[in-house]
């Protein structure tokens, strides 16, 4: 039989011979793609698999006052964390199955989750994956669940971390301040690449925020094979790891059992303490009421209804009064008028006004009250700052022109920051011809707002630190030193003391004589025959001072009083603010006078 070679079979096995060239080629393209052209991308994906960056999170430093007590620590809790590579697809299923039992927010979840998907550098500069805390503070059954499907949750882990534990709850926490986590958009600033990851904490406020860097300290990481659970194997010996280094611990200036003082006596009362050495600047005493616990943020996380209650409370307990509450005042305010009166030479120590107080002061058409309805009569200078006559700077005022005045008032360091070392300090406000012609037109208000200004009422504000600077810089020769809360910091050893830098202080326009002779006011306020601060004397200590009873419009008087002591050589300035207290004298004078025994008791 003749074979048949016809011209079909040839051309089908040509094409047939074609298409294997082609499948080969294709082939062969195909592992040089994924061998060559993609062999880093598949490798970074084959090491998301087995290798993981393990971060040692940094001891945050622990917080102390002056003495060395803690006010500030760290508590071990569960975390649940989360570590995904760039590739996985999980975080939906991963919140499906974990909501439940977490008692979190599904969504909530599933954004968390997503987070450790989006990979920054860890603390090496690897590009391996990252646990993400999605979930602080876990409860018993969470832990319990996550352990009992870890075969099921390779990318789930239940490890020991630490929460911020703040010893005494509310006590100074305005001044102590609480963590929180860091935002998605901070993450990318200069100060937290490299150092921080998602979910991780971060100071939010007061000391905690202000000394961060002080207190985070630096983690360290160990990179690591795991199985396919996601078990550690081993620990890489060619990689490079690093040691955590604890962050310092702080030393405030603040001393504990004045602070403990203080916050009892304020109690439930809304208000401000300061007490601060007028020498150096050291705060002592930081009270702001009404407060809040602080380890209700401890695990950097607060609960909605816990959040609303303090967001809603009409009181304002976030508002950190001592340097951020506004207040007229009232006649501490006097101190400002005697002390410019004399250092422009407008009265010396024997002026005496035409106008005996009779319990008011006859201005146009206004009757301007006294405190004291039954008068004073005639006085001086310095019997009028001893009994707090308003007539008598109803009078003295019509000697100032309103800017010469507020701004011999800003010279004095009022309107403006005292720069305390910790965020949301307010600067006070003082008005001028401007404000008022914008606020009430030009021919709309008259010098009679002058005889409010001069007793501290109307439109001047300041802060309850601002005030006891601005007294203790009197007692102290006029020399102005700046507020601050970190007396030094430490690392947990002892050793590398990073001690505070040196204090700015500035010196008061004021001579010494009138110096002298505000002295000499300060202390008959407080110790003369008929000193309205008289409750806040303490025996064998020169205290000096002065009452302050502002005017509110919204209920009862606030009740001031500032006092420094000892006359002569000042250790200790202390201002208290009761909101809705009442006369000066009566309310705020004794708070005072508390705290001034016990720092005389004690040292």
């Amino acid at each position: 039989m003749v074979a048949d070679t016809s011209p079909g079979i040839d051309e089908r096995a040509t094409w047939a011979r074609i298409a294997l060239v082609l499948l080969f080629a294709a082939l062969v393209s195909r592992l040089v793609y994924l061998q060559i052209l993609q062999h880093r991308l598949y490798l970074e994906a084959a090491d998301e698999n087995r290798i993981r960056a393990l971060v040692r999170p940094a001891p945050r430093g622990i917080i102390r006052d002056r003495e060395g007590r803690i006010v500030a620590e760290n508590r071990a809790i569960y975390a649940v964390e989360a570590t995904l590579g760039m590739t996985s697809n999980r975080a939906d299923t991963l919140a499906e199955l974990i909501a439940v039992s977490a008692g979190v927010d599904r969504e909530f979840l599933r954004r968390r989750l997503q987070e450790a998907v989006v990979q920054d550098p860890n603390p090496l500069g690897r590009r391996l994956p990252r646990p993400v805390r999605i979930v602080g503070d876990a409860k018993l059954p969470l832990v319990a669940l996550v352990e009992e499907h870890a075969t099921k949750l390779p990318e789930i882990d239940v490890r020991i971390k630490a929460k911020r534990y703040y010893r005494y709850g509310s006590l100074a926490g305005h001044a102590i301040g609480y963590l929180g986590e860091i935002r998605r958009d901070e993450l990318h600033l200069p100060w937290a690449v490299g150092r921080y990851g998602p979910g991780e904490l971060v100071g939010r406020s007061g000391a905690e925020r202000r000394y961060e860097m002080l207190l985070r300290g630096r983690d360290g990481v160990r990179v690591v094979e795991v199985d396919s659970h996601g078990r550690e194997v081993r620990l890489l010996p060619n990689e490079e790891h690093r040691d955590p280094v604890p962050g310092m611990d702080v030393f405030l200036t603040l001393d504990l059992d004045l602070q403990l003082l203080a916050d009892s006596l304020l109690a439930d009362r809304a208000g401000a303490i300061v007490a601060l050495n007028p020498r150096d600047g050291d705060v002592l005493v930081l009270v702001s009421k009404p407060d809040y616990d602080l380890n209700l943020f401890g695990r950097g996380e607060i609960s909605s209804s816990d959040w609303a209650t303090i967001r809603d409370d009409p009181k304002t307990p976030m508002l950190h009064r001592a340097i951020a509450g506004l207040y007229p005042p009232a006649s501490t305010w006097k101190l400002v008028m005697s002390a410019l009166a004399f250092e422009s030479g407008i009265i010396d120590r024997s002026t005496e006004f035409p106008a005996a107080c009779t319990g008011g002061y006859q201005f146009g058409r206004r009757f301007f009250r006294c405190w004291f309805w039954g008068g004073h009569g005639q006085t001086d200078p310095l019997e009028a700052f001893e009994r707090s006559c308003d007539v008598f700077y109803y009078q003295l005022v019509q000697r100032f022109q309103l800017d010469p005045l507020m701004s011999g008032a800003r010279d004095l360091g009022f309107a403006s920051k005292t720069g305390i070392d910790i965020p949301g300090e307010k600067s006070g406000e003082l008005p001028s011809t401007e404000w008022y012609d914008e606020h009430f037109g030009p021919k709309g208000w008259s010098r009679g707002i002058l005889l409010n200004l001069s007793i501290g009422q109307g439109e001047i504000l300041v802060t309850p630190l601002q005030i006891a600077s601005f007294f203790g810089a009197v007692a102290a020769g006029g020399e102005l030193a700046m507020p601050h809360l970190l007396k030094r910091a430490a690392s947990a050893d002892n050793r590398g003391v990073e001690k505070v830098p040196t204090i700015s202080t500035r010196r008061l326009d004021l001579a010494q004589e009138t110096l002298a002779i505000l002295e000499e006011a300060l202390l008959r306020a407080v110790e003369g025959r008929k000193g309205t601060g008289e409750k806040a004397a303490v025996p064998g200590i020169e205290v000096g001072g002065k009452t302050g009873t502002a005017e509110n419009p919204h209920g009862e008087t606030h009740a001031w009083f500032v006092g420094v002591a000892p006359i002569g050589a000042p250790e200790i300035v202390a201002a208290c603010i009761v909101e809705e207290g009442g006369h000066g004298g009566a309310t705020a004078a004794p708070i005072v006078g508390r705290i001034l025994r016990q720092y005389f008791e004690k040292s």
